[in-house]
């Protein structure tokens, strides 16, 4: 649609374009009017490329349903699993008197006994337990800051292109500042960055962990106040 009036061109194809000419034979005006004219295969290609991305938005792939519930099925079978082995294991200790409702070699009446007979005492269950309690508790301390002394763990902290860092394992080693004359650390990643720094990786405590070092400090208060 083109209105020669004042010299004003106005075209509709396509994006709505609006330009101001200063006269009606301009012909830097016709040149961009011929240039943004839409062709028909432009308009059938862009109308291909709009159906298949409708097509691919509202494919059943893409939906979040059928993933969250596979999500969800795979956590209830794994709580299902654990409850069957937590079932397993308490049932023998129940037959063979561990929780002390029936009598069995594991009663603890009967495990007491034992203990007394081969010399055990209470304050050697208790230094046991407290010493369970720490290991549990603190084993992934130490082992994090050996690793920080030998400088195993560590990824290269070097920034790519994109924006996303390397995380390529690294190596330290020790070079001596020229200004200074002191030693200092570099990292050198398998890619080849050599940066002053790098990322560490600590270990941490899974359910096992905490579940042992808690279990343990409630067996010592146990046995600390209530003996």
């Amino acid at each position: 649609m083109e209105d020669r009036r004042s010299g004003l061109l106005l075209y509709c194809g396509g994006d709505m374009l609006l330009e101001n000419y200063p006269g009606r034979h301009n012909k830097v005006g016709l040149v961009q009017k011929n240039s943004i004219k839409p062709s028909p295969s432009n308009f059938r290609g862009r109308v291909k490329v709009d159906a298949m991305n409708t097509l691919e938005s509202n494919s059943p792939a893409d939906s979040g349903k059928p993933r969250g519930t596979q999500k969800l099925l795979r956590q209830r079978l794994n709580r299902f699993g654990l409850s069957m082995i937590v079932m397993g294991i308490c049932f023998p200790l129940y037959y063979l008197g561990f929780f002390g409702t029936v009598e069995g070699p594991l009663n603890p009446a009967n495990l007491g006994m034992i203990l007394n007979n081969i010399g055990v005492s209470k304050c050697h269950m208790f230094v046991f337990f407290l010493f369970l309690t720490i290991i549990a508790a603190t084993w992934n301390w130490l082992y994090n800051f050996i690793n920080l002394l030998i400088g195993l763990r560590f990824t290269c902290s070097k920034t790519n292109d994109n924006g996303t860092p390397c995380n390529a394992p690294v190596t330290r080693k020790k070079i001596i500042n020229k200004k200074t004359g002191t030693a200092a650390p570099q990292y050198v990643c398998t890619n080849g960055h050599k940066r002053p720094e790098a990322h560490f990786h600590p270990v941490k405590k899974g359910a096992f962990s905490h579940t042992l070092w808690i279990i343990s400090l409630i067996f010592c208060i146990i046995i600390f106040y209530l003996s």
